[in-house]
């Protein structure tokens, strides 16, 4: 690989981080669907078969992520250790994270654990997720956490 292939690929990892970064300040903003509907390609798929089921596309995504903001009305998403290959094309890749995330949902705090398994696709210079899949590892209540001493309330 020459020092140009090797930069292109560096390009690649750094805007998939991004996209990544990007896809967690949205949902950390009510998961706002408007928002969520560039960073999926058309024919995305979506999935976490433990709580929330399989979306295929990205209209399908974008209604259940209008959705999921209902029961959960705070959530701040730390994605971590990323593992990004990219192919030898610079037009396909795929990633893990691991996510560590509190959450707050019908009034119960809770902590969440979980691994994404994702693929990407660059379409027109742009990075997007082709297939996101959550593996929940923990998800329990923190019962005297944020909800019942919020910030600056001690």
């Amino acid at each position: 690989m020459d020092l140009e292939q090797r930069i292109a690929r560096l390009e690649a990892i750094e805007a998939i981080k991004q996209l990544k970064a990007v896809y967690a300040e949205v949902c950390d903003q009510n998961y706002d669907p408007v928002k969520m509907y560039p960073l999926f390609c058309a024919d995305a798929i979506w999935e976490e078969p433990t709580l929330f089921g399989r979306f295929e596309g990205r209209e399908a995504i974008c209604e259940f992520f209008a959705g999921v903001s209902a029961p959960i009305s705070w959530a701040l998403h730390y994605t971590d250790a990323p593992l990004i290959k990219v192919a030898d094309d610079l037009k396909t890749a795929t990633g893990t994270w691991y996510i560590f995330m509190p959450f707050t949902s019908e009034g119960v705090a809770t902590w969440l654990m979980a691994t994404y398994s994702d693929r990407y696709r660059s379409e027109d210079g742009t990075w997007k997720f082709a297939h996101v899949s959550v593996a929940f590892e923990q998800l329990t209540p923190f019962t005297d956490g944020w909800v019942k001493t919020p910030l600056g309330a001690a």
